[in-house]
């Protein structure tokens, strides 16, 4: 993994929303929280990270229906992150992981890494009757050229990166290994313990 440049809070809650507002099953529940907020999509299509109070509104948003930033996937996230834009390597595959979910550990047979969901899809595996279409789709697509946004994903630096967002184009990858090389993505680091608390089957 290659580290690009410097990046902030505000940059990964921007891009973490930004991605959910393409999501079929995440849509629906951001656009209400928009509402409930009293502001418009712009605030995401066109996001100034600069701009301080932009940024407050969209924690308010994430907060509003995922649970930014201690609750639900959020729940015992890292007080204190440094953000960076990176590029990934080959082996930087099988040091994803997913988060702690029924459908994920399913889906990778328990081991929570995308490399072994792969695995399962390949093999025309459903998991809980959910179609595995949308992987092939997003395989077939990166196959033909296609790049995918950043995934975003922490890390204490050496052990493995954990999915925050992007658990889908990650098994997209992994379906497809050579098109994750030269991906790019926001890696928070921070430390061993931090991310024992936020998800201790991770670290290993």
């Amino acid at each position: 993994m290659t580290i690009l440049h410097n990046a902030s809070e505000a940059e990964m809650v921007l891009a973490f929303l930004q991605e959910e507002m393409e999501s079929c099953r995440f849509r629906e529940e951001m656009f209400s929280a928009l509402k409930e907020c009293n502001v418009t999509e712009e605030l995401i299509v066109h996001g100034d990270v600069m701009n301080a109070t932009e940024n407050a509104l969209r924690e308010k948003v994430l907060g509003k229906y995922r649970g930014y930033p201690d609750r639900e996937i959020f729940k015992n996230y890292p007080a204190k992150i440094e953000w960076k834009r990176v590029r990934f390597e080959a082996e930087d595959l099988d040091r994803l992981r997913y988060i702690s979910y029924s459908y994920w550990d399913e889906l990778s047979k328990g081991t929570s890494k995308p490399s072994d969901a792969a695995k399962t899809v390949n093999d025309g595996v459903e998991i809980f009757g959910v179609s595995n279409q949308y992987f092939l789709d997003g395989r077939d697509a990166l196959a033909q050229g296609k790049h995918f946004p950043p995934i975003i994903v922490l890390t204490d630096g050496n052990g493995p990166l954990v999915l925050i967002e992007g658990h889908c184009r990650a098994t997209c990858y992994a379906l497809v290994p050579e098109c994750f090389v030269d991906s790019e993505a926001y890696a928070g680091f921070c430390t061993t313990e931090e991310m024992l608390k936020f998800n201790p089957c991770m670290v290993k």
